[in-house]
């Protein structure tokens, strides 16, 4: 059974079992008695069967008839079909692992196979609930008392459940923005200022060429992206690193520099761990619902020589947006960032995802215009687009996101408004739009020459590398900044209609290009106004009203609709291409997706 419905809910433990769930100290103490090499393999093997397949219930069902006794499984599964819940999700798992990796093996290990005690895991995965979003009773808690830490979890949480792109087309897109749109002629007439060699920093940090780094990944992931977690054996969710590196032609230098990149032992783990709490945190414990460690190694090296992904999405945002805080690292290290160096590669990342988000714009509208250089800054684009008769404008923004590690892990009330103020900063972000849309209202935008009054309405939206979670930043720029601001230039003029303010990020516009190349491109308003009708607040001169306490990112109505079924074509051949070119440059011939690389041990 697959599940239709979007759903945001899943099992507490308190909801099924009369006794208390597990707390922290106690499940550390179990941890300490457990075989780590076995429960390690076994929890990543679960991890990527939820990546795989986490819409699918058959699997939650098998995986709590594993997970625990027979009895408890039979009332678990039960409450979740008739509830319409979910048992099992990533963090759970992610959580687990961390907690095995970072707690000490007691000298009396009494579990010594996962095989034997894996009915306990269930009950532990479930306790460990309280503890992670969205569910977690102290972070509800937390966020009710809190309004600065829910805006700073709205920017920073990793949200499992929810859609995070095509996998295939972010290794494609990291491609596209660090090697094809540096050659293109666009390409160069927007980075040829920016007095920095990304290509070349990155070589001299990892000894890897840029194309190297991304395409071992793609060959490790290979057999993954046609993994059918309920089909699958054991084996063929592992790698053995010594087989699969032998039938390389890579040297023995560029696999040890592989291997510092990408792959994670116990006491790296742990070696990471202390580092960045006694570097990056001041000694604060890192929050359960962050896994730096894990992400920035995420490649688990297992006994006899296996390997396995921690986390599949880790290797690859490792591969793409990775290559960014690689170099970023690098020039914090080196003590760099006071030559200018950080802020020249911002630059030029910020301008790669521009040309980026250009390329699909013109894909998705029927004319795309750019505001002429030099003029007061505005927006990045404006897209028109006909649909049923009538005009709509797109006022485009596109912005890097690259939040701080005190965002991101602390509670920060200065860092996290730092961050605020690139999204909504005097001159950055919504506020570039809506002056944007301002100067369009009385035609002050040089070279565009649509008529205003022919325009029936006007999309704000600001499009990010990573996603952005509307509530409650929405709120945010609407009490704080647009309320006060715009309310009487924007909102009391009836024509054309300024549309409720929208985020994008670039795996939705990815998916929206392929609907559009399919169904056309009146699609992509059909889209944006099913999204305005779930944003919207009734705003009048006197306030706001109607605030939603949810509101879910626009993949998932494209899932609801049944578009993701449409694939985007342009990506797909951007991979396929490359990862041909890399099977010949490693491996001496092209490589066949799906397949198993242990074959032939």
């Amino acid at each position: 059974m697959i599940i239709t419905d979007y759903i945001l809910t899943y099992v507490q433990y308190k909801e099924v079992f009369t006794d208390n769930a597990l707390s922290i100290e106690e499940i550390k103490k179990i941890c300490s008695e457990l075989d780590k090499n076995s429960f390690l393999e076994l929890l990543c093997k679960i991890n990527i069967a939820l990546w795989k397949s986490l819409m699918d219930f058959s699997l939650q069902k098998k995986l709590a008839q594993i997970l625990f006794p027979k009895e408890d499984s039979e009332l678990i599964i039960n409450f979740a079909l008739s509830n319409k819940r979910f048992i099992f999700y990533r963090q759970q798992i992610l959580y687990m692992i961390m907690l095995l990796l970072s707690v000490e093996t007691a000298n009396n290990n009494i579990l010594k196979h996962a095989d034997t005690h894996k009915n306990q895991l269930g009950k532990i995965l479930l306790s460990l609930s309280n503890f992670t979003e969205p569910i977690g009773e102290n972070i509800i808690t937390l966020l009710e008392k809190h309004e600065q830490e829910k805006i700073r979890q709205s920017l920073a949480r990793k949200w499992y459940f929810i859609h995070s792109g095509v996998f295939q087309y972010k290794i494609a897109r990291s491609f596209t923005l660090w090697l094809k749109i540096p050659r293109t002629k666009r390409g160069k007439a927007i980075i040829k200022n920016v007095q920095l060699n990304p290509k070349k920093e990155f070589y001299k940090e990892t000894g890897l060429s840029i194309s190297e780094f991304i395409g071992i990944a793609m060959t490790i992931l290979g057999p993954y992206w046609g993994l059918d977690p309920k089909k699958a054996k054991p084996m063929d969710f592992l790698l053995h690193k010594e087989y699969f590196f032998s039938k390389t032609k890579l040297s023995e230098s560029k696999k040890n520099k592989i291997f510092k990149q990408l792959f994670l032992d116990k006491k790296g783990f742990c070696d990471i761990y202390n580092e960045f709490v006694r570097e990056t945190l001041n000694g604060n414990d890192v929050p359960e619902y962050n896994f730096f460690p894990l992400e920035d190694k995420p490649l688990l090296e297992l006994a006899k020589n296996y390997i396995i992904p921690i986390d599949p999405d880790f290797l690859i945002n490792k591969v793409t947006e990775g290559v960014y805080w690689i170099l970023l690292n690098r020039f914090k290290r080196l003590k760099e960032l006071r030559k200018g160096k950080g802020r020249e590669l911002s630059k030029y990342y910020g301008y790669l995802i521009q040309e980026y988000v250009y390329q699909i714009l013109i894909n998705v509208c029927d004319e795309v215009f750019e505001p002429p250089p030099g003029e007061k800054k505005t927006a990045d684009f404006i897209g028109k687009i006909t649909s049923n008769n009538k005009n709509y404008l797109i006022v485009v923004e596109s912005k890097k996101i690259a939040l701080k590690y005190k965002t991101l892990i602390l509670s920060d009330k200065e860092s996290t408004s730092e961050d605020l103020d690139k999204i909504f900063g005097e001159k950055k972000g919504f506020k570039q739009i809506y002056e944007t849309i301002r100067r369009l209202r009385v035609n002050q935008i040089k070279g565009f020459n649509i008529d205003i009054q022919e325009i029936h309405g006007i999309f704000p939206v600001l499009i990010t590398d990573i996603e952005i979670f509307e509530d409650p930043l929405n709120r945010l720029f609407y009490e704080k900044e647009f309320l006060n601001k715009h309310k009487n230039s924007l909102i009391i003029m009836p024509q054309p209609i300024i549309f409720e303010p929208i985020f994008l990020c670039l795996d939705e516009m990815e998916i929206i290009e392929a609907c559009c190349t399919s169904k056309g491109k009146d699609l992509f308003i059909k889209l944006l106004r099913i999204r305005h009708n779930k944003l919207i607040k009734r705003i009048t001169s006197g306030g706001i009203a109607n605030i939603p306490n949810e509101i879910i990112p626009l993949w998932n109505h494209i899932y609801a609709l049944g578009l993701t079924k449409f694939k985007n074509q342009k990506l797909k051949g951007i991979f396929i291409h490359y990862y041909k070119k890399i099977g010949k440059k490693f491996f001496g011939k092209e490589l066949k997706l799906k397949q198993n690389y242990n074959k032939g041990r």
